[in-house]
């Protein structure tokens, strides 16, 4: 029997320029998401999520960014509102 280590991530990461050049591949007349994801060795769900992100603007999103914030203190007031 042989074994082999295959390594410890089985999943490709795509960069952002050619996710979009795949998605741009799929809006050319005559051309089918799914004949665009086997010349990419990707699965059809895989092309129709990017198409929905980019339609969303959010292909590429890497989540919130954090911004710095400064808190200051509001004065009280001194009399009632009635």
């Amino acid at each position: 029997m042989k074994i082999e280590v295959l390594g410890t991530e089985r999943r490709r990461r795509w960069r952002l320029q050619d996710k979009l050049q795949i998605v741009e591949e799929t809006l050319h007349p005559g051309v089918t998401v799914t004949e665009v994801a086997r010349r990419h060795g990707l699965a059809p769900s895989v092309v129709f999520t990017w198409r929905r992100l980019v339609r969303e603007g959010r292909l590429g999103d890497v989540g919130p960014a954090l911004m710095p914030v400064e808190i200051t203190p509001v004065p009280r007031q001194t009399t009632p509102i009635a």
